[in-house]
């Protein structure tokens, strides 16, 4: 039997090639509005850590992040004046999350985490000590505890010998994502800090917390704040310190660089006491804070 001529063969696939194209460019339209829809939904959304993106309810955040007012936010645009703290009713319990306080203020909060690499830890405690340069410690637990170094220890010491200079703050126990937990696994963690500092120095951390890998959402304030840490602690200044040179982190002058940059008044500079480079860029960080008029302070100073 003859076989069909080869362009009889596509001229009959025609009517299937051309229904496939048509159902293909529906579906095609049909995601594009609905991730445009989300978009507007949700707005821009913070990646820390892991990777995960995490909604923020607030009218606006500084930088250009901007956030879904879903929780029912009654906040004002920040960057136009007060109020600034980025409070929603659903947070409960008085939960407030802050990315940085009054723009109208010549006010900067230099905050340092501490939780894994302790180099340089002391040398940078002892140069803000020797400067007289404020600042505000968000330490684990795990830190105060670890019992193969003394660093944690030693800089809570040297927080506790320093008062004008220095606040404290719970950045939890074991540094998990605070999303992954429940309520109680969330007080559990904070408690544990509390306990390994008290056994150590006569110092609160509340009620100042910073969430590991900045994961945050209305759940985690709640429940922090139902915990005794009403006040949840995120940046505007992420001087992304924790990561090596040889990994595409930065150098002291492009660590400078950034905060000069983008630093402005009420903004909250996210450094960690083992960041690399910070030891060598806080020099050139106080200058560039110096020359834009603005002053270094405790997050207590920057959010009475």
């Amino acid at each position: 039997q003859a076989r069909p001529a080869p362009w009889r063969f596509s001229f009959a696939l025609l009517p299937l090639c051309f229904a496939v194209a048509v159902v293909a460019f529906a579906a095609a339209f049909q995601t594009e509005t609905v991730l445009k829809d989300a978009d507007a939904a949700v707005g821009d959304q913070h990646r820390h850590g892991r990777g995960h993106a995490v909604a923020l309810a607030s009218n606006r955040f500084p930088g250009g992040h901007k956030h879904s007012p879903a929780y029912g936010d009654t906040v004002t645009d920040a960057d136009e004046g007060a109020p600034f703290a980025h409070a929603n009713p659903d947070h409960g319990a008085g939960g407030v999350l802050f990315e940085h306080g009054d723009r109208a203020s010549n006010k900067v909060a230099l905050t340092f985490d501490m939780g894994g690499r302790v180099e340089p830890a002391l040398d940078i405690m002892n140069w803000m000590i020797a400067n007289g340069v404020p600042a505000t410690i968000f330490m684990t637990g795990a830190m105060a505890e670890n019992p193969n170094t003394d660093a944690g220890r030693d800089v809570l010491r040297l927080v506790e010998a320093n008062p004008a200079l220095f606040v404290l703050g719970n950045h939890s126990y074991s540094h998990p994502d605070f999303r992954d937990l429940t309520p109680a696994a969330m007080s559990q963690e904070l408690l544990r800090t509390e306990t390994a500092i008290s056994a150590l120095v006569s110092l609160s951390p509340r009620p100042w917390f910073r969430p590991p890998f900045g994961g945050v959402n209305a759940a985690v304030v709640a429940s922090v704040a139902a915990a005794g840490y009403p006040r949840t602690i995120m940046w505007d200044v992420d001087t992304a310190d924790w990561n090596l040179e040889a990994d595409g982190g930065p150098t002291a002058d492009e660590i400078v660089a950034k905060v000069a940059a983008k630093v402005q008044g009420g903004s909250i500079v996210l450094m960690h006491l083992g960041g690399y480079n910070t030891f060598e860029a806080l020099p050139g960080i106080l200058a560039a804070l110096a020359a834009k008029g603005l002053q270094p302070v405790t997050l207590a100073a920057l959010l009475p």
